[in-house]
This record gives structure tokens, C-alpha cells and sequence, in this order.
């Protein structure tokens, strides 16, 4: 490779993948923010191209981000990532909790209220020694309805729960818990 030649062709959201479809379709799966389909309504090759050619490494490039004039929305698929916040409780008065989620970042970033049919039920509460990165649950096995675990994973420690009529910690889970 003696070098790389990149043009500005339209901006969209920050991405995990982008997927171009052989029918003039680009699907952005957003990193922070909603999932876009677009359609691509022109190649770029009536407009003035900005380009930028190999440069020298302490060499700034910038572009000023631009109304689509390439592209055009077709649909846009919600996407609940990535959680920075969470508060379940009844802030409307309406008799049953909601779900108010911070989501986003940047110009990405939002405030999601989920009212779904089924009220929440608070089964368990119990403190936390701090603020956990991850909490999955588990089925004993494929076949089994409901799950049977719960792990909650912190910095330093790991915490597997088993769920049932009460929630209690397991000690003799098998999962290494530092």
C-alpha cells in the first residue's frame, strides 16, 4: 500500500457495523442510539468532493458534518443502548412503575420512558456494596421455562444468586466468584 485516498460522503451515527446491501440499501447499526436503515439515493459524484490523501502523521483533518444529501432515512429501529442511567417508579402518579432510561451519549443520547401492560413487581431488594457492571441470569438447563440464577458481577467480586421462592446467594456455584 503506497497510500489511502478517503472522500467525505454523508455522516451518520457512530456505528458497530455498517452493512451496504447490493440494492442501494446502508443499514447503521448505532453504537449509542437508534438503528438506521438508509436508502442510497446518489454516489456523491454530482457534488464537490472533499478529499483527504495521505498525510503526514501530525497532519488534522476535519469535516464539518452535513444535512444527507447522499442518503435518505427510511426507517429507524429503537434500540435500548447503551444504559447510562436507570429509575423504576410511579414519577407520573399512574399507578404503576415505568422504566425512565438515560441512553446515549452525545447528540446520540435520550430520555425512554417504557409503560408496558404488566406492572412491575419488585420480587427482591437487597443493598449493593457498590455499583454492579453486569447482571445476567441463567437456566439450569436449555429445556427449563425459567431461570434459575442470577449473576451479579462487581469490580473486584462476582455474585451468584439462585432464584426461586426466596433469592439467596450460592456458595457452591462452580463460577470462580474473585
Amino acid at each position: 500500500v503506497h497510500g489511502i485516498q478517503v472522500s467525505y460522503f454523508d455522516t451518520v451515527s457512530p456505528a458497530n457495523s455498517l452493512v451496504i446491501m447490493r440494492r442501494g440499501y446502508l443499514f447503521v447499526a448505532s453504537e449509542f442510539g437508534n438503528h438506521q436503515f438508509f436508502k442510497i439515493e446518489a454516489l456523491g459524484d454530482d457534488e464537490p468532493i472533499t478529499t483527504y490523501s495521505t498525510l503526514p502523521k501530525d497532519a488534522l483533518v476535519t469535516f464539518n458534518p452535513r444535512r444527507h444529501l447522499n442518503l435518505s432515512l427510511q426507517d429507524e429501529l429503537p434500540s435500548n443502548a447503551i444504559i447510562t442511567g436507570m429509575l423504576v417508579d410511579d414519577l407520573a402518579s399512574e399507578g404503576s412503575q415505568q422504566m425512565y432510561m438515560l441512553q446515549g451519549r452525545g447528540g446520540n443520547s435520550s430520555l425512554k420512558v417504557l409503560r408496558h401492560g404488566q406492572q412491575i413487581t419488585e420480587i427482591a431488594s437487597s443493598p449493593m456494596p457498590e455499583k454492579p457492571f453486569g447482571i445476567w441470569t441463567l437456566r439450569k438447563n436449555v429445556e427449563d421455562l425459567y431461570d434459575s440464577y442470577m449473576v451479579v458481577s462487581f469490580q473486584a467480586a462476582t455474585l451468584v444468586l439462585s432464584i426461586g421462592e426466596k433469592v439467596v446467594e450460592v456458595n457452591d456455584s462452580g463460577f470462580e466468584n474473585s
